[in-house]
């Protein structure tokens, strides 16, 4: 299963749910920003069980959604919360195999940084 494949359901299940708001993979926001948008960055993290022979049957995710405005903290709010109805305790198909419950980690205040506003989530999840 590659970082890839879980990168590019997590898009499809956003970008339904935060629609007609445009989601985004690291780096891939254009160089002209929307005034609004979400950016989603994963990250392999610790955990999975280790079998007799050595191999880990699964392997852990963190994902970090940041919601980025230009213009008001209840706009990366309300997108927060789109994003945890699509996300959280929902099962995503990757590559025909299904995740476990995603599951709500952490979550920072919002911040004023280079004239834009932004706010950070991080999900968990096994595969």
């Amino acid at each position: 299963m590659t970082a890839q494949a879980n990168v590019t359901a997590i898009l499809a299940t956003l970008t339904t749910a935060l629609a007609p708001r445009k989601v985004y993979d690291l780096g891939a926001v254009p160089s002209t920003r929307p005034p609004q948008f979400v950016e989603i960055t994963l990250t392999r993290r610790f955990g999975g069980v280790m079998t007799l022979g050595g191999h880990i049957g699964t392997t852990g995710y963190r994902l970090t959604v940041a919601a980025v405005s230009s213009s008001t903290v209840a706009s990366i709010r309300s997108d927060l919360e789109k994003v945890r109805d699509a996300l959280e305790f929902q099962r995503l198909t990757v590559d025909g195999k299904q995740t476990t419950p995603i599951q709500f980690e952490t979550e920072d205040e919002a911040d004023y940084g280079s004239g834009w506003l932004s706010q950070y989530a991080a999900y968990t999840y096994v595969l």
